[in-house]
């Protein structure tokens, strides 16, 4: 199968196939969950992000500034980097990608074999990073935690640590919203490298 992206035709994050999912076992999912549940999915959206380090799908980025730091590599703030159209320094002299010319384009970087300038700010790049289509495994997470969190929603379980029930026969551990180490290792694989 092939990976999905958040939104658009078949897109796995779309409020609907995300009710479809966490009310699976209902025949009507109530309409009143509609706001709530785009409120969590993208909270959840945020928070993997967040944890990654950048935008995960495929973004254009125009006249973003990055400093120079003297060596071969210059960091751009968004990876894996897809395409580059501009880059230029800020006595407006332009670079061509090539590794016979300028500059190549790695998954997290521009690397150039004489260096970058070192300055402040001092390189403007324009592009596009992430993915087109979103890793499945990077669903997976998502669509557990909206899940736990709708359901800590729906059951007055926020911040809960466990519940004892009168009979003493039942009791439930609820999460608190943040990753598990299954969910960490998985997003794990998606931050950039250190240089």
């Amino acid at each position: 199968m092939a990976d999905e992206t958040w939104a658009g035709t078949g897109g796995v994050l779309l409020l609907a196939t995300v009710k479809g999912y966490v009310f699976s076992e209902e025949t009507s999912p109530p309409s009143t969950m509609d706001a709530p549940l785009q409120i969590i999915i993208d909270s959840v959206i945020a928070q993997v992000q967040g944890e990654i380090g950048c935008t995960i799908p495929a973004t254009s980025y125009t006249s973003e500034t990055v400093s120079g730091t003297g060596r071969t590599w210059l960091d751009l703030k968004h990876w894996p980097i897809i395409t580059v159209t501009t880059v230029t320094d800020i006595n407006s002299n332009t670079y061509t990608v090539g590794a016979a010319n300028d500059y190549t384009v790695e998954d997290y970087c521009l690397r150039a074999p004489g260096g970058w300038a070192k300055g402040f700010k001092n390189f403007v790049v324009t592009y596009k990073a992430g993915r087109s289509v979103i890793p499945r495994d990077i669903i997976a997470v998502c669509y557990e935690l909206i899940a736990a969190k709708t359901k800590q929603m729906r059951f007055s379980l926020q911040g809960e640590g466990s519940r004892n029930f009168p009979d003493g026969s039942v009791s439930y551990t609820s999460v608190d919203g943040g990753f598990t180490k299954a969910q960490l290792a998985i997003l794990a694989k998606y931050k950039r490298p250190t240089l």
